[in-house]
């Protein structure tokens, strides 16, 4: 033990890999506290305790039989996975109520489907009507978020995410976060603004979109047919408000989702310093254009 004598941090990293799980960078830190360094990185892979995978943008690590011999024997044993909250809702009825924010009254399922690519199942329509958050109607498919509801949407964006939360969950999260948090900013919540007499029925260029909601229906604004690819550069001037990191985000995870196709210009003798500018690095490739459909 004495190489990690002095290193708390190392010895908390090595006991949350002790079940012999492998675990992404975001699960060790909701169960350490603190994320893996690259110096960390580099003296547990030195010591051969852990392997070490790329996944996307992040690392997967394992401990080697070393590493767990070495856990069990100096360390302790591995640390206690901390308690799912069984109070939570399921990652797949928070994305059906964050896809169910609208100032409309009633938000069917096919318009759900097709601006996010979600259809709300069964399952999830009875827990949340059981638990009295949505009002469910038949024929075609209806949802109308109850006041509860809107309370419950709150309360989960003032939690943290889940380490294994989907693409589409994080990117809700994060865009109806910084909604709500501006809406504070000026005295407002979610249940207030959208309260019934509080206000006159806002136009719809007046409610926050999610970035991915505008990347979708800016499709429609952008393609000159049906089926047609978009460049880059038209989608980035016309979400000229969008952060560039922010906008690569969302496009990478709408993309993961198969929620919108990203290609290469097949002719790259074509491709202007801005159409170069403007592409998406995904994968080791440079995509340049986008479709919806």
């Amino acid at each position: 033990m004495s190489q990690f004598r002095n290193s708390p941090a190392i010895q908390k990293i090595l006991r949350a890999l002790g079940n012999g799980e492998s675990l992404s960078g975001a699960q060790i830190r909701s169960r350490t506290g603190s994320d893996v360094n690259k110096d960390q990185r580099a003296k547990l892979t030195d010591a051969g305790f852990v392997g070490v995978d790329s996944a996307g943008r992040g690392f997967i690590y394992t401990l080697t039989a070393d590493g767990l011999s070495f856990v069990r024997d100096e360390l302790g044993g591995p640390l206690e996975a901390p308690e799912a909250d069984s109070s939570r809702l399921s990652g797949k009825e928070r994305i059906a109520l964050f896809a169910l924010l609208s100032p409309s009254l009633e938000v069917a399922g096919a318009d759900i489907k097709r601006l996010f690519g979600v259809t709300i199942s069964k399952p999830v329509r009875t827990s949340l009507s059981d638990r009295g958050l949505v009002v469910v109607f038949e024929r075609p498919i209806r949802f109308e978020l109850t006041e509860k509801g809107w309370q419950v949407v709150e309360e989960e964006l003032a939690k943290p995410g889940e380490p294994d939360d989907p693409p589409l969950l994080r990117m809700f999260h994060h865009q109806y976060s910084r909604a709500l948090s501006a809406l504070r900013s000026r005295g407002l919540g979610l249940v207030e603004l959208y309260a019934e007499g509080l206000v006159d029925e806002p136009a719809v260029d007046d409610v926050p979109k999610t970035v991915g909601a505008r990347v979708i229906e800016s499709y429609e604004d952008l393609t000159s047919e049906p089926g047609g690819w978009v460049s880059l550069v038209k989608l980035r001037d016309h979400l000229a408000d969008v952060e560039r990191d922010e906008l690569d985000e969302v496009l990478s995870a709408l993309f993961r989702d198969g929620r919108i196709r990203l290609i290469s210009e097949v002719n790259q003798r074509m491709l202007t310093d801005t159409d170069r500018e403007a592409a998406l690095a995904f994968g080791g490739d440079h995509k340049h254009l986008y479709q919806v459909g």
